[in-house]
């Protein structure tokens, strides 16, 4: 079975950029990269009361190459993680929010987003 990428998120920590350069530098070492434009809005499972959660989405081509992750790509990407791992429809507040929001995403190295913390 092929295998085209791996995809994962992660929030940044208010009150340790040490753990998130951390964290960035994992990723960039096993070849994520960060796709720059889509922040990810997710329920807070553990309070539910609370915000929503923003997430940094991370991809790891695996079987495709990265160039061909253009915007559209990654956007369906992110539709497919509500869908399949979330289980939140298109018409939820938050998939709207994410999908608004996500103009012009593209992927870059994953160390980058630590410049736009």
């Amino acid at each position: 079975m092929r295998l085209p990428f791996i995809i994962w998120e992660s929030h940044r920590p208010a009150d340790d950029t040490g753990l998130w350069a951390a964290r960035l530098r994992v990723f960039d070492r096993v070849g994520g990269l960060w796709a720059r434009g889509i922040e990810l809005h997710t329920p807070n499972y553990m309070r539910p009361e609370a915000p929503d959660v923003r997430l940094q989405v991370f991809l790891r081509p695996w079987d495709e190459a990265a160039d061909s992750f253009d915007s559209n790509r990654l956007r369906d990407a992110v539709a497919g993680l509500y869908h399949e791992v979330y289980h939140i429809p298109p018409d939820d507040p938050l998939y709207q929010a994410t999908m608004d929001g996500a103009v012009n995403p593209r992927l870059v190295p994953a160390v980058e987003a630590l410049k736009e913390a």
